[in-house]
This record gives C-alpha cells, sequence and structure tokens, in this order.
C-alpha cells in the first residue's frame, strides 16, 4: 500500500462538512469530471492513490474517507505539461458553510512508487496548504465504515463532518522580524533579487543569490528576537515570474536547515514549476531562526544564478 506523509493540523477556525448541491457554473465541468472518472476506473495511478494511505492513519486509505466524505466523487488521471503523473480528485463539500466542490490533485512521483497531495482548489478558487491538510485530516478523523459497505456517494449524499478541535491553539502561517542572505543578485531594470522577496506572498519575485557560479553554500537567514514553533516549511523553488526563466535558471535540488538550537535536517526538493515544497518536521521545532543553505541544484538552461521564490513556515 502506497504511502504519503501530510501535514496534518488542528484548525480552530475551519469548518467542513457536506453538501449535496453545486452551482450552474460548474456543470460542465462536472459533467467532464464524470465521463472522464468512468474512462479511469480501472488506471494503475488512480488505484494507487484510493489504495494509498498517510502515515498517520495506517488503517484508513483514500478511496474510503473520500468516498464517505465527499458527495458526487470523481477520480481521473493525466499527465502535466512537465510529463509529470497526476491523479485528481472532485468531490462536494462545505466549507465554512457554504457549499464548494473541491478538486484535490496528487503528484505521482518519477519513480511511480509514491505521491504527494499537490492542490487544492473550491469551486476552482486555489487554497493553501493549511487548508488543504485540514480538509483532509477532517475528512480522515470523520471515516467510519459504513454499514455492509455503503459509502456517501452510493446514498447520494456527503458526511457532515464535525468541526475541527478548538481547543488547540491555532496553527498557522508565522513570520520572522529579520531576513538576511549570504548573498544578492545585483538589482536589475526588470527586478531586484533581495532575501525579502522569499517573504512577499508573490510568486512572481525571488531571492536570488548573487556568488559567482551554481550558488551551493549559499544561506537565507530568518530570525527573531522570540522562539517559533514550527511544524513545516513551505518552499517555492526557483524563479516563477514565468515558465521560461524557470527553467533558465538553477533550482535547489537539496536544502540543509538549520535552527537555533543546533538541531539540523537536509531535504530534497522535487523540481516542479508553479508547485512548492512542503518539508514536513518529524517534530515540532523551537526556535528563534532557521538559516536555509543551498546545498544542491538543477542547473538551468541558460544562466547559474539559483533562485528561491517563496519561503513560508507554518506552525504557532
Amino acid at each position: 500500500m502506497r504511502k504519503v506523509a501530510l501535514i496534518f493540523i488542528a484548525m480552530g477556525m475551519l469548518l467542513f462538512g457536506g453538501c449535496s448541491d453545486i452551482t450552474a457554473d460548474h456543470i460542465k465541468k462536472e459533467a467532464n469530471d464524470k465521463t472522464e472518472n468512468v474512462a479511469d476506473k480501472d488506471n494503475e495511478y488512480v488505484a494507487m492513490v484510493k489504495n494509498g494511505n498517510p502515515v498517520d492513519y495506517p488503517d484508513k486509505t483514500f478511496g474510503n474517507c473520500f468516498e464517505n466524505f465527499f458527495g458526487s466523487p470523481t477520480w481521473k488521471h493525466f499527465e502535466s505539461d512537465e510529463e509529470v503523473n497526476v491523479v485528481e480528485f472532485t468531490g462536494e463539500c462545505t466549507y465554512q458553510e457554504v457549499p464548494v466542490k473541491a478538486r484535490i490533485q496528487f503528484i505521482i512521483a518519477a519513480d511511480g512508487g509514491s505521491f504527494e497531495v499537490g492542490y487544492l482548489s473550491f469551486n476552482e478558487v486555489p487554497q493553501d496548504m493549511l487548508t488543504t491538510t485540514a480538509l483532509l485530516s477532517t475528512a480522515f478523523d470523520s471515516y467510519t465504515s459504513a454499514p455492509q459497505g455503503e459509502t456517501n456517494s452510493e446514498k447520494g449524499e456527503a458526511h457532515n463532518a464535525s468541526q475541527i478541535n478548538e481547543t488547540d491553539e491555532p496553527v498557522g502561517y508565522i513570520s520572522f522580524n529579520n531576513v538576511k542572505a549570504s548573498s544578492e543578485l545585483a538589482e536589475s531594470k526588470q527586478a531586484d533579487y533581495i532575501a525579502q522577496n522569499t517573504r512577499d506572498s508573490v510568486k512572481e519575485t525571488a531571492w536570488v543569490e548573487g556568488r559567482s557560479g551554481n550558488g551551493i553554500g549559499e544561506w537565507i537567514l530568518f530570525a527573531d528576537n522570540s522562539q517559533k514553533e514550527i511544524s513545516a516549511i513551505e518552499i517555492l523553488s526557483g524563479y516563477h515570474k514565468n515558465k521560461d526563466l524557470y527553467l533558465k535558471n538553477n533550482r535547489v535540488k537539496k536544502i540543509g536547515i538549520e535552527f537555533s538550537d543546533g538541531s539540523y535536517i537536509e531535504s530534497a526538493l522535487e523540481d516542479s514549476f508553479g508547485m512548492s515544497n512542503t518539508i514536513t518536521l518529524e517534530q515540532p521545532v523551537k526556535t528563534s531562526s532557521v538559516k536555509l543553505t543551498i546545498l544542491d541544484v538543477y542547473g538551468g538552461t541558460k544562466y547559474q544564478d539559483t533562485c528561491i521564490s517563496e519561503i513560508d513556515f507554518i506552525g504557532r
């Protein structure tokens, strides 16, 4: 059974439940999803995701939990422009008491042996990783075996989800007051490439190291006077102003992460335009600083500059 690691965090302000209707704007898209669902019924990648499970839920599969939780569930497989295999799920639910159609995409690893959750939208509006993990957590936590194998899709309704634990301290994106880098590429007429670009929530800007060569050993440091508790780090590696610049410049392949208590981890990053890499820590770390060092890169087709568009920290 395939497993995928997810951040399942308690979110005090998110409420998910079932719904039975979608708006007229989505009727055509829903019809296409249902058609492709039939066509991909026996697809190997669809079967892999449906039979897989997160490491935190060894006895619950995506297939069982999703088809129990969501109304009108559909599954399909497609290949992206970057020749990456993607399994897409759609289903109906409610988000903060508003009926929505959820679209969730699973990215299949290049070796075909594992997958990760890469995208969520509600009514075609993209959602962040916190909303994604909160939704998945709710779907898995609310799953119980239906009588005699009956699923919500067979009953024509979605499961009513309970509110995610409100007693836990809220978990969300956190920020550090100071950020600096070992080097920065000189400003051009088109843009600047400063370290602060990694926290401006604009993927079209980037920190670009300014050292001669491919940037291995260059670093960016986030620091604060107070300690933060970090559960995960999201890195949008590369220059995401457009795909052409993304491919022309270096992207981070492996990164080292050091915390103020001296603890250190290394993580490999996937190379995919438009997709963030989420590094989930085995245990939350309390720290007043995070130093990220470039250890290896995916080479650009034209330039040796290594770029990072966004770095976000998840915790409390």
